[in-house]
């Protein structure tokens, strides 16, 4: 199954990827689902590929009933994801992820580090391509309130995350080295505006 939209917006810029989506699609033979968001033109609706669903399709039915879903008990290591590794030492290596270990280890450092209880708003800026999207969505495990941003974290302003924060009443606020630079390149204090 393969979620998709027409592309993105950052920095104030749009990036239709429609003829990268099609050819994705075309290349993977084993496909037997598309569910497409017509993200950057809502209102073209059509379909990348014949059989594939819009995201507003999938979903126009009645609710489903928390009893109607089904899980499947699977063994401790049975592997959940692949995570690949900075490549700071070479190219980038898959290191696989287990159910249980990572179920512990999400736990352990969002309830016992960084205390973290339910109804905590959390705001960790990153994009799913980073392992920690992967930590911000395991924060639902403790009943977190996950806030998240969709956009270049400098645009419009390069104060935009701490803004965000603050009007969403966040308490958990994360991002990378390399954000925490732009800000004391800017010279950029968040507590003297925020």
């Amino acid at each position: 199954m393969l979620f998709c939209v027409d592309g993105y917006r950052y920095g104030g810029q749009e990036f239709d990827r429609t003829a990268e989506m099609r050819q994705i699609i075309d290349a993977l033979g084993s496909l037997e689902h598309v569910i497409y968001l017509p993200y950057l033109n809502p209102q073209q609706a059509d379909p990348p590929t014949p059989g594939a669903l819009t995201w507003a399709a999938a979903l126009d039915h009645p609710p489903v009933p928390a009893a109607d879903f089904g899980f499947e008990q699977v063994p401790f290591d049975h592997p959940l994801w692949i995570l690949f590794s900075s490549g700071t030492t070479g190219l980038p290596k898959p290191i696989m992820h287990g159910h249980g270990g990572i179920l512990l280890e999400q736990l352990k450092l969002q309830s016992l580090h960084m205390n973290l209880r339910a109804g905590t708003r959390m705001f960790f800026f990153t994009t799913t391509g980073w392992m920690m999207w992967n930590f911000l969505v395991s924060s639902l495990l403790l009943g977190v309130c996950p806030v998240l941003f969709d956009g270049s974290p400098a645009h419009p302003r390069p104060d935009v995350l701490w803004q965000v924060a603050q009007d969403a009443g966040v308490s958990f606020f994360g991002a990378s080295p390399a954000y925490v630079d732009l800000m004391a390149r800017a010279g950029i204090v968040p507590g003297e505006r925020f």
